[in-house]
């Protein structure tokens, strides 16, 4: 969650918002250059969120990803309705999406596609976890 929340926080409120400002700055004569500007600060803003259609695989990866990690969190808060096999196999289907989720992204940085991800990427795998 924290990766995610840093990624955003990085890409989004704040290279995006700076790259806007700059755009103001230096590109704006008239009101329609202020609107051209601001079309395509949103434009950015949902490209990097993975909003987009070419982006949905990504952002469905992670989403599952999350709800993996609320299904742990859940079981652990009900312990008495939980087993052990419950929280492996959620542990291990949390390792399995994360892991192809990691997979794929270093595929996308590798191809260009969508630069900012390896903002993403190196996040991600901070600590050399997916790397082996």
């Amino acid at each position: 969650v924290k990766i995610i929340q840093g990624y955003v926080s990085t890409q989004v409120l704040h290279v995006c918002w700076k790259e806007f400002l700059d755009a103001l700055q230096h590109n704006v004569t008239n009101l329609e250059d202020i609107y051209c500007r601001h079309a395509e600060y949103v434009h950015k803003c949902v490209l990097r969120c993975l909003l987009t259609p070419k982006a949905q695989a990504v952002l469905n990866l992670i989403l599952d990803a999350l709800k993996c990690i609320l299904r742990f969190h859940l079981q652990l808060r009900t312990p008495k309705s939980c087993s052990f096999r419950s929280l492996k196999h959620s542990y291990l289907e949390f390792a399995r999406i994360s892991n192809f989720l990691y997979r794929v992204v270093v595929k996308l940085v590798e191809k260009g596609y969508q630069p900012h991800l390896e903002n993403f990427l190196v996040r991600l795998n901070f600590n050399g976890f997916y790397k082996t």
